[in-house]
């Protein structure tokens, strides 16, 4: 994410998910990195957003199991806990976005790699909603979502099966 002028690189993992990390690096230039700090715990494959002057981090998966639960930031060293366990099921390779003063999670799959068809919203990290209308695609991970010319856009993404899709939806 980009925040305070910096770019950061939070958590992620050495070994194709089986090494989960909790480093938190910074850098103001992209060639200079320093550490700020480390996650509570070490994750990889986890939603991160910036909303209301922090730093988000929204579940992911532990090297054993899916997550979800969501901390915040303002520096990088000292996090703070919204919610051990938010409203939606726990969720790795799942996308989040910062839109209309909410943070949003869109999609992802559990630990066995079984997508979700949901989108979920919130203001504060621990109380969570979803819209009133189901979604209209098909379950997806490993997609890519965007804030483009006021709307939320979904890209691509992979189907249970391991088949890619190539849709792209959006929504105000």
């Amino acid at each position: 994410v980009v925040y305070n002028n910096k770019i950061w690189v939070i958590g992620g993992d050495q070994v194709g998910g089986v090494n989960p990390m909790n480093d938190v690096w910074c850098s103001s230039d992209g060639v200079n990195w320093s550490q700020a700090g480390v996650l509570p715990s070490n994750r990889t494959f986890m939603g991160t957003v910036v909303l209301n002057n922090k730093i988000w981090v929204i579940g992911g998966y532990d090297g054993v199991n899916s997550l979800n639960d969501v901390y915040s930031s303002t520096d990088g060293a000292t996090w703070s806990q919204a919610t051990t366990q938010a409203a939606f099921s726990p969720r790795n390779r799942h996308t989040t976005l910062a839109y209309n003063n909410l943070m949003w999670v869109i999609e992802g799959s559990d630990s066995n790699s079984i997508s979700n068809s949901e989108v979920w919203y919130s203001a504060d990290g621990a109380h969570w909603y979803q819209p009133p209308t189901p979604t209209p695609f098909w379950p997806r991970y490993n997609h890519c979502s965007v804030v483009y010319n006021n709307q939320m856009w979904i890209i691509e993404g992979q189907q249970d099966s391991g088949t890619w899709l190539g849709d792209i939806w959006h929504s105000q």
